[in-house]
């Protein structure tokens, strides 16, 4: 099954009295664990510490047991754990090790979440381009002289 996609089925029951019921529906998919829609997806190196990456997780039974965060730089890159041990809906990444991939601008530092729920997972990924500072051009942009 893909999320977003509808399936229909047939339910049919044999009745006490010998009838046949018979009901049509549609079943849709969805993802348990999607990326927050306001996630950033450009920084400064000078602004990740202060970035915050977001997920949001649905299901209706079943308790998510754990979210993990794994880092990598570029899409070549191999993902290394985040250091962090506790995410509840996200994470500032000040907060990780994210130093430790070395990023310099324009680098893509790509982010995974996987939730857990016994041993079924699901993952989302996202990423963050490496931009440069805003240039300070030093004035007070006074057009009046």
């Amino acid at each position: 099954m893909e999320a977003g996609e509808s399936y229909p089925i047939r339910l049919r029951a044999n009745l006490s009295n010998g009838e046949v019921a018979e009901r049509s529906s549609n079943i849709t998919a969805v993802n348990s664990l999607s990326i927050s829609a306001d996630n950033s997806e450009e920084a400064t190196l000078a602004g990740l510490d202060t970035t915050e990456v977001g997920y949001s997780t649905y299901n209706l039974e079943a308790t998510v047991d754990n979210v993990d965060l794994h880092l990598k730089n570029s899409s070549e890159g191999t993902y290394i754990e985040s250091g962090v041990d506790e995410i509840d809906g996200g994470v500032t990444l000040g907060d990780t090790n994210y130093q430790a991939l070395n990023l310099s601008v324009n680098d893509t530092l790509y982010y995974i979440f996987t939730a857990t729920s016994g041993e079924l997972s699901q993952t989302a990924e996202n990423f963050i381009v490496i931009i440069e500072e805003p240039e300070d051009d030093g004035g007070d942009n006074d057009e009046d002289d």
